[in-house]
């Protein structure tokens, strides 16, 4: 899935899973200025070089992903996040097969 443009999202009560990124993002590439919230959310055994779960990067302007009460595998180790992008890694994170 890729957010970006400037734009602002929810991700709220989603399962993304098994996919595969060519480079970047193989759950998730927010970009170029997208700010991003996901609650309640699974990433799991995504895919990619960079940020196999979550990639912020920056095109023009850096990307903001607050996250909370989500199951992201590899927890934090597998989100990529570019210079000047920020990640707010809140409460409620964990790292354990949802079966």
């Amino acid at each position: 899935m890729i957010i970006d443009g400037d734009s602002s999202s929810i991700l709220l009560n989603n399962t993304i899973s098994e996919n595969t990124g060519s480079f970047w993002g193989g759950g998730l590439l927010c970009w170029d200025g997208a700010i991003v919230t996901i609650t309640n959310t699974i990433l799991w055994n995504n895919k990619a070089s960079f940020g196999p779960e979550i990639n912020l990067d920056v095109w023009d302007d850096p990307t903001t992903v607050n996250i909370s009460h989500s199951n992201v595998k590899g927890g934090q180790a597998s989100v990529y996040i570019e210079k000047g992008c920020t990640l707010n890694w809140g409460p409620g994170m964990i790292d354990a097969d949802p079966l």
